[in-house]
């Protein structure tokens, strides 16, 4: 209640019931104020009143009730002053005594009060500054506890990454960040160079209606950041005005991709929880985005050399002239770095037999199962092309010596032989054979390696 409303309410009731004693003392007429009678009324209100309001209220109380008996006693006035002049002095003293007794135990009271209201907005204040401190605590015990786990995550999918298929390496990227940030919505953007121009590759999350699918590299953090080939956060608003100008709403972290010596474009973190929000992450994102660069420099590069056209719709093997030509590309890359390189042809030994039960579809589908387990033998790092024939395919792997040639093929072959290949209800048993080759043999280039892979392969035709 509002004090002054609170304050009339008062002083109307003890004039109100100083009325209505001195009322009730007109049945008394030859005793005003009732001061014929051990207990007086009027001193024993006003002592309740200041007991219970404070000292002014009680003496308001005695004022009142003397106002009104000389109102309606005019003519004793002189009688109730020299009868009453004691009594009412004592109880003015013993009203005020009360009246200050009560004043202290309420100021104490209300300072007490203040003090809790005090007490409860500071402890409502500390229990969100706990729930927070609890939240970052908890990602801190969780980032300990999984560390190690997590390391190997990390390593694991970053070899998912070295997929000849740029694009499939790109969304491995996005899934990578989300899962490791906990960014709850994320996107990629290339970068047109020719049009100053970065349009939207991929997202992840929802994404507002009104985002637009592309936008200048020229006013816009995404441009800031390929122009500056540097990381964006969300924290430089603060030190940098021009960034200010460029705000959208939709950058927390946007850092730069890049395809070996080339920038591919940029990955916008648009959604991230507070407490994940923090150096640690900043530096992980750096860290993934540094260790997946040579995985899309080699995708980029993959693509750039193999034609589209001429790749397998059910195996996904590019064609033969495709082998031949990133082959070449691949010996000189491996002569000029010195480090080696290794051919393998795998043959279909019972192709006719094979392709006569399940069709030449049905082989491809085995071909593309075999790739796929191949892929994790050679742990992603293994290119696939048709070979000569269809019952053929070759694979170039970068980095393995004759030795871990030798080592991949046992374990190719201990992968057919562990499978069981069942397509559409009819078990088959392919009969594989393997011929491989290295780089770092004497006077090796490309048709050296072909020839040796060939005349390995011939050998166990026999």
């Amino acid at each position: 209640m509002d004090p002054g409303l609170a304050r009339l309410k008062r002083v109307s009731g003890i004039v109100g019931f100083s009325a209505a004693l001195s009322a009730l003392n007109l049945l008394s007429p030859g005793n005003p104020g009732f001061w014929s009678y051990a207990f007086n009324p009027y001193l024993f209100s006003a002592f309740l009143i200041a007991s219970y309001y404070g000292k002014s209220y009680g003496i308001l109380s005695i004022l009142c009730s003397a106002g009104f008996l000389f109102a309606f006693y005019p003519a004793g006035g002189t009688d109730l002053i020299t009868r009453g002049a004691i009594p009412l002095a004592a109880g003015l003293v013993v009203v005020y005594m009360f009246g200050l007794i009560r004043d202290s135990f309420s100021g104490r009271g209300d300072a007490e009060a203040k003090k809790a209201d005090g007490l409860a907005v500071e402890n409502a204040g500390l229990r969100k500054e706990v729930e927070s401190l609890r939240s970052v605590n908890g990602q801190l015990e969780q980032r300990v506890s999984r560390q190690s786990d997590s390391i190997t995550l990390l390593s694991g999918k970053i070899e998912e990454l070295y997929s000849v298929n740029l694009d499939s390496a790109l969304s491995t990227i996005l899934d990578i960040v989300q899962q490791f940030t906990g960014a709850t919505r994320c996107s990629l953007w290339k970068y047109l160079s020719e049009e100053k121009r970065l349009v939207r590759w991929a997202s992840l999350g929802d994404s507002a209606i009104d985002e637009p699918d592309s936008i200048p590299a020229e006013g816009t953090i995404e441009g800031w950041v390929v122009r500056n080939k540097s990381l964006f956060s969300v924290r430089m608003f603060l030190q940098y005005a021009n960034l200010n100008r460029m705000d959208s709403g939709r950058n927390i972290y946007t850092a730069p991709i890049s395809t070996g010596q080339s920038l591919w474009g940029v990955l916008n973190i648009e959604e991230l929880p507070f407490e994940r929000y923090n150096l640690y992450t900043e530096k992980l994102i750096q860290l993934i985005l540094s260790l997946s660069a040579p995985a899309l420099e080699r995708a980029q590069d993959y693509e750039s050399h193999v034609g589209g056209a001429g790749v397998n719709a059910v195996t996904g093997f590019p064609a033969y002239r495709d082998f031949l030509a990133y082959l070449a590309g691949v010996v000189e890359d491996a002569k000029a770095e010195r480090h080696s390189v290794s051919v393998f042809i795998f043959e279909l030994t019972n192709y006719a037999e094979i392709s006569g039960l399940i069709g030449v579809e049905g082989v491809e589908r085995i071909f593309a199962r075999l790739s796929a387990s191949l892929k994790k033998v050679g742990r992603n790092q293994t290119y696939f092309f048709q070979y000569r024939e269809p019952k053929q395919f070759a694979v170039i792997h970068d980095g393995l010596d004759m030795d871990g040639a030798s080592l991949f093929s046992l374990e190719a072959l201990e992968a057919v032989n562990r499978t069981q290949w069942k397509m559409e209800e009819t078990v088959v048993h392919p009969e594989i054979i393997v011929g491989f080759a290295s780089l770092g043999e004497s006077d090796s280039g490309v048709s050296a390696l072909i020839e040796r892979s060939e005349r390995i392969l011939g050998m166990q035709r026999r």
